[in-house]
């Protein structure tokens, strides 16, 4: 009884919890907002877009993106996050397959429009 008492102690004692140096700010609903919406209720926690993709969107479109994602990075600079990913690209049993949207330099797509669909999806 002694012995699990002295554990129990020990490993509240390793566990113990720092505070954190910049405590978050109070809750303000944003993690319930566009983005959230927008991932719908899959798990996923990261967005991959393909380089290739995006470059055949529209130069205006090009513009806001790269705007946004500077805005990010700003906000983002002091995390110093390890951004060193690989990407790859599974298929429908779960195998590792080849991606036809790598290659940026070479890309399967070269253009493509922001033509704006209704709600039963005509153009």
């Amino acid at each position: 009884m002694a012995e699990h008492l002295a554990t129990s102690i020990l490993l509240k004692r390793r566990l113990r919890v720092e505070p954190m140096p910049n405590p978050p700010q109070a809750y303000d609903g944003r993690h319930n907002a566009a983005v959230h919406e927008w991932f719908e209720l899959s798990y996923s926690q990261y967005l991959v877009l393909p380089r290739s993709l995006m470059q055949a969107m529209p130069i205006e479109w090009q513009e806001r993106m790269v705007a946004c994602l500077r805005e990010m990075g700003a906000a983002t600079a002091s995390l110093e996050i390890n951004d060193k990913y690989t990407v790859l690209l599974r298929g429908a049993k779960g195998k590792i397959v080849s991606d036809p949207y790598s290659n940026y330099r070479r890309p399967v797509i070269t253009s493509l429009s922001l033509t704006r669909r209704d709600k039963d999806g005509k153009r």
